[in-house]
């Protein structure tokens, strides 16, 4: 983009085509600070400026990303002061001894000029604007007084007491201005150094410049030099009378007239004679506002919160492309930090009663800032909590040095040492956590188990007083201290200091000096106070041991077994210690109680000892139960005694026998016997047989009554001799009793088999049955025939005999014969019924019998070679071949349907099923002569890739007049195959001279003569070659890549031609392209047939060729070529501007020999009027362009070569 300024018109050319930047700007973002003042609200102020150094101050924050420490961090939107200033104010104060004088003469009296100015100060710091100023206060006398100095600051607490400095003596400039003694860098200019924005000096003094050996004269132009080397401005206020003293001969009498050429000379202003408060304060504001008017220009800014951390921000704005960053580290000033101060921040409660609350108050106080407290965690949470907050819930703040009490709550669960903290959460940057805690010293009670009256025993006893708390504790004495038998109990002392959560062991000695429970004190004595508890014990004298023998219930193998409980007594008065119960016998008599007991004395509560008696025979069963005890009876033995009670029954008969019987399944023999009990309880008996022949009618007796009646069954449909066993056996005691029973089963059978007979329809088919017996004993048939299920007789089938002997172990021979029924042509089961009347009424039914019609056959297929082209109608045959019997069928019409793919096939006829399937019927000739053909039709469709299709029966079937199956057909299958047209698209090879027109032909081969004059005669053929070197006259083509073009035809081909000559198969004419040479970047490029479609339907496959053109006439003499590169084709077109002469010009550069012509038009096509250039070779040539009468707008130069043609867009903006 180029830029220019004309006759105060602003052109704007936008070179859209080849240009490029001749410019690098300088974009930026600038951080200047960061504000801590407002912590935690922090500042950034920054500037953007543009590529022309101008501050872009109309800021959104979609423009800005800022980051912290690496982090995103929200922050307000940019805000861009619009009028305000920034200025860097520094106050110089003469501290000279005259300061002390009345303001307005030279008198002692108040108020002192001091006084006066420093009241004034103030007023006018709290008066600067905020986000405006920055200030810094020294002081001088004949010298800078460093210990005085006020660095640059914006809080204007610190600027105010600066103000309240001390008075030295005398006066010297050049100390307050330059310091003197700093090689003229100190001072208020040693102040200048670090101001941030444009420096304002206030110079305040009452006296005159003092001179002498050590103090030089007023450095005037070396102050008016540093002040305006660093922009800084100047004012003097002269406090007080301006006449100097006559009598001091050091003082310079043009000191005030310096100072006004000083002030005046660095753009600012003089004044004297100020004799009261109101005329200096009327200066101040003066001075105030004109440093708000040319002061640095404020600074944009952001907000953004920030955490006790220093930090480092990173600010990018991303309206420039690229975007722009800066960086900057803040530390934020401890003294603005938040700290929470927190009265009894540790404290330890002793022995706090357990599960009960007790609040203690603590104060939390902000020190340094406010403090906004949102919440607390306490750990452990259950033990420490804040109880009440002393006022409003969190989140609160406490401005800095406010105070407020909270409760904190302890509750210990457990008499132990817990140890808390309760972490305060909020913007605090220290102090936040305090470390309450609760623990418990304690003294334990001292038992001593019962000792004899009189005997003494001493003991340790562990752990019996603890410091469960986090400090140390001495214990200085143990002693026994009170109680009513102290006499009786003796405590060794000792000194010790117990660590945190550490216990000790006392030594104690109990002597009872009578019988029952004894009783004293003892108490621990320590740094923290006396601990004490109780010292116990019992006087006592021998136990005793009593009790009775015990007989057991009767048992039986019902009830097997019996408790009973034996009382132990102690008469003695003191306890009685069993350390061991044992059995005698321990086989018949069990006892799980515990080994060991303990029985009270004087027989105030006797103890139960149960046991268990589980004999392991009948009869009478004896033992004893031994105590192992303390008393003078041990070992003590009591006796136990029990009984088992035996089982026996009797069965009435011990055999029987059936006899022989026929099969009786259903109808079972049966006989009784009767079970007596000669037990004395009752009980049941269980029945089982070794044969399932022979069952009884219970499994289960109960002879609780006495007796039981048990039937048993004999049943079987199996010809056989049968052996069994009834078994009988108590439920208890296991006595077992048997009863043998025996029979036989005679019954006629027939072995079984099944007969499958099959016969045509209207004919009989005859079959022979074996009628095998496998048994010995013969039987007579007095019937025989075939019937169903439910015995009727079954008319299709015959039998030869109806009566008839069968041998034993042997076979009959008997023919059946099935004639199916043509009115009725189905399947026919049934059985064969043999009725015998002796040795038992039977009728057998093992054999059975099917009869099976059968149908005459007939043959239907389809073709396996039939073929044909896309889009024809292609006939396919379907051809009937009628076989034995066919013919008498009684078979009129066919019906079958036949799947296909339906991507290659569309059906013409028939019924469509589906989209893949048609359906077809037809009649058959009358006569019928045995073959008969049908033909399908369909529409052959363009399905590539898929070439053949399967032609496959889904149904085939032959029917009769009424319309059912009359014989069977079998199907053979077929396929259609697709047949493919083949073709080539070609062209010449071809030569031109650059400028020269020729003729592109394209060709079509036909090549195996399949082209369809319908089907196949539209076609598109798309054609690529070097558009450097050929284009075509009369129509556009399409440039896709670098040097390559592309031209779409579409067109027929013209079959009525002949064929070219020398090919063997058809070619014919499709196209002749009118081509003109060009001067292009190679001397033989490729001519490529890329793609042919056909469009009228058909489909082809074709074979695309290449040929050569070559560009003749591109040589000079010497045989140098005159072809080009691809980057050299490329004119240079350049708009240049004369800023000077206020002329534009458009410049080129070309790279062929020849006639090249510019024009110049407007959007809608008009042409601009361009002084005329003659350019007919290789070379750079600048073409005069008059924007001057051109309204706004776009405009196109159209630059044509002898071979190419160029255009570049342009915008002129005014």
């Amino acid at each position: 983009m180029v830029l220019k300024e004309m006759k105060n018109i602003k052109l704007l050319i936008y070179l859209l085509l080849l240009s490029c930047s001749n410019m690098i700007f300088a974009q930026s973002i600038e951080i200047e600070r960061v504000v801590t003042t407002n912590f935690p609200t922090l500042r950034a102020e920054f500037r953007v400026k543009d590529a022309g150094g101008v501050e872009v101050r109309n800021l959104s924050n979609l423009d800005l990303q800022l980051k912290d420490l690496g982090i995103n961090t929200p922050f307000t939107s940019p805000t861009c002061p619009p009028d305000q200033s920034r200025f860097s104010l520094i106050l110089i104060f003469d501290a000279s001894g005259s300061m002390d004088y009345n303001i307005s003469n030279e008198s002692s009296d108040p108020p002192s000029r001091h006084t006066v100015i420093k009241k004034v100060a103030k007023q006018f710091i709290d008066q600067l604007p905020e986000g405006q100023f920055e200030c810094a206060i020294g002081v001088f006398s004949k010298q800078f007084d460093y210990n005085q100095l006020q660095k640059f600051t914006t809080d204007k607490d610190s600027l105010k007491r600066a103000t309240d400095y001390r008075l030295i003596n005398q006066t010297n400039y050049n100390a307050g201005f330059l310091g003197y003694e700093e090689n003229n860098e100190g001072g208020a200019f040693g102040l200048v150094k670090d101001a941030q924005y444009k420096p304002v000096i206030v110079f305040m003094t009452d006296g005159y410049h003092q001179e002498n050996i050590k103090h030089g004269p007023i450095q005037e132009g070396i102050i008016i030099a540093k002040a305006k080397a660093t922009n800084t401005t100047i004012y003097s206020l002269a406090i007080g009378p301006t006449a100097p003293d006559p009598d001091d001969a050091s003082l310079d009498p043009n000191s005030k007239a310096k100072l006004k050429n000083i002030s005046t000379s660095t753009g600012g202003d003089y004044y004297e004679n100020l004799l009261n408060e109101q005329q200096v304060a009327d200066i101040y504001s003066s001075i105030l506002q004109s440093a708000k008017g040319f002061g640095t220009p404020a600074p944009c800014y952001i907000d953004f919160e920030s955490d006790c951390n220093d930090g480092n921000i990173e600010l990018t704005y991303s309206g420039f492309s690229p975007s722009v960053s800066d960086t900057l580290a803040y530390i934020i000033p401890d003294a603005l930090k938040p700290n929470l101060d927190i009265t009894q921040r540790s404290f330890l409660e002793i022995n706090q009663a357990l599960n009960v609350a007790k609040d203690f108050n603590v104060t939390l106080t902000a020190e340094k800032n406010k403090l906004i407290i949102t919440g607390f965690n306490a750990a452990p949470a259950n033990i420490f909590t804040v109880s009440n907050w002393g006022g409003s819930a969190p989140p609160f703040t406490l401005n800095k040095g406010e105070s407020r009490i909270i409760k904190v709550s302890i509750k210990p669960e457990n008499r132990e040492f817990y140890g808390g903290t309760i972490n305060f959460e909020g913007s605090g940057c220290s102090g936040l956590t305090m470390t309450p805690r609760t623990g418990f010293i304690f003294a334990e009670d001292i038992v001593f188990a019962n000792v004899n009256q009189g005997d003494q025993e001493k003991k340790t006893f562990n752990q019996r007083f603890c410091n469960l708390t986090d400090e140390t504790l001495d214990v200085s004495n143990i002693l026994v201290s009170g109680g009513a038998n102290q006499l009786d109990f003796g405590i060794t002392s000792q000194t010790k200091t117990l660590a945190p959560g550490e216990c000790i062991d006392i030594e104690a000695t109990f002597r009872p000096t009578d019988q029952g429970d004894r009783e004293a004190l003892y108490t621990v004595k320590t740094n923290k106070g006396d601990f004490e508890a109780k010292l116990k014990g019992g006087g006592a004298g021998k136990p005793q041991i009593a009790a009775t023998a015990a007989t057991f219930a009767d048992v039986s193998c019902i009830n097997p077994k019996s408790t009973i409980t034996v009382e132990v007594k102690n008469d003695g008065p003191v306890e009685l210690n069993i350390t061991n119960i044992a059995l005698q016998d321990a086989t018949n008599f069990t006892y799980t109680g515990p080994a060991t007991l303990k029985v009270p004395a004087n027989s105030s509560n006797n103890v139960d000892v149960t046991v268990d008696f589980t004999p392991q025979a009948n009869g009478v069963q004896t033992t004893y139960l031994i105590f192992t005890n303390d008393s003078d009876n041990s070992p003590y033995s009591v006796k136990l005694e029990g009984k088992m009670l035996a089982v026996d029954y009797n069965i009435s008969e011990p055999n029987h026998n059936f006899g022989e019987i026929c099969g009786n399944v259903g109808n079972p023999a049966t006989k009784t016997v009767t079970l007596s009990n000669v037990s004395s309880f009752g009980y049941k008996v269980n029945a089982t047989s070794n044969l399932p022949e022979f069952t009884t009618n219970l499994v289960s007796y109960d002879l609780t009554s006495g007796t039981a009646v048990v039937t048993i069954n004999f049943e079987s449909g199996v010809n056989n001799i049968y052996n069994g066993v009834i078994t009988f056996t108590s439920e208890c005691g296991n006595i077992i009793k048997k009863i043998n029973v025996t029979g036989s089963i005679n019954s006629p059978e027939v072995k079984s088999q099944a007969v499958s007979i099959a016969a045509v329809i209207g004919t009989g088919e005859t079959s022979t049955v074996d009628i095998t017996n496998p048994n010995v004993a013969p039987y007579n048939v007095v019937d025989a025939y075939v019937g169903d299920a439910s015995k009727n007789p079954i008319p299709e089938f015959n039998v030869s005999a109806t009566s008839f002997a069968v041998p034993g172990s042997g076979t009959y021979k008997l023919d059946i014969t099935y004639t199916p029924n043509a009115g009725n042509a189905v399947d026919k089961s049934g059985f064969l019924y043999l009725v015998i009347n002796q040795p038992c009424s039977v009728t057998l039914d093992d054999i059975t019998v099917e009869g099976k019609p059968t149908l005459s056959i007939a043959s239907l297929s389809i073709a396996d070679d039939n073929k044909d082209y896309i889009g024809k109608i292609t006939t396919i045959p379907v051809t009937l071949n009628g076989l034995g019997g066919f013919l008498s069928s009684g078979t009129n019409s066919v019906e079958f349907t036949v799947q296909f793919d339906e991507t290659l096939l569309s059906p013409l006829n028939g019924t469509a099923v589906g989209t893949k399937q048609v359906s077809h019927k037809f009649n058959l000739n009358s006569p019928f002569t045995g073959t008969q053909i049908y033909n399908m039709q369909f529409k052959v469709l363009n399905g590539l890739p898929t070439k053949t299709t399967p032609l496959n029966f889904i149904k085939a079937e032959a029917l009769n007049s009424g319309g059912t199956q009359s014989a069977g057909l079998n199907t053979d299958d077929g396929q259609f195959e697709l047949i493919l047209v083949q073709g080539e698209a070609s062209t010449d090879a071809l030569s031109a001279s650059p400028g020269e027109k020729f003729t592109l032909p394209v060709y079509i081969l036909d090549k195996n003569d399949n082209l369809d004059e319908l089907l196949h005669k539209d076609l598109r053929i798309v054609i690529q070659y070097n558009y450097t070197v050929m284009q075509p006259t009369d129509r556009p083509h399409t440039v896709i890549s670098e040097d390559i073009a592309e031209l779409d035809i579409t067109g027929e081909i013209k079959f009525t031609q002949s064929p070219k000559v020398n090919q063997t198969q058809a070619q014919f004419a499709f196209a002749n392209i009118p081509m003109i040479a060009k001067l292009g970047n190679k001397q033989v490029s490729e001519i490529a047939i890329k793609s042919v479609d056909v469009l009228s339907g058909g489909v082809a496959d074709f074979v695309l060729d290449t040929a050569e053109f070559t560009l003749t006439g591109v040589c000079e003499e010497g045989g140098h070529l005159r072809l080009f590169t691809l980057s050299e084709i490329t004119p240079s077109i350049k708009l240049i501007q004369n800023p000077i002469v206020s002329s534009t010009s458009i410049e080129l550069s070309t790279v062929e020999k020849g006639i090249h012509n510019v024009s110049v038009f407007d959007m809608i096509g008009n042409k601009i009027n361009l002084d005329a250039r003659n350019i007919t070779s290789e070379g750079s040539y600048s073409i005069p362009f008059g924007i001057e009468t051109l309204n706004s707008g776009y405009y196109l130069i159209y630059f044509e070569t002898p071979t190419q043609e160029f255009f570049k867009k342009i915008a002129i903006i005014k």
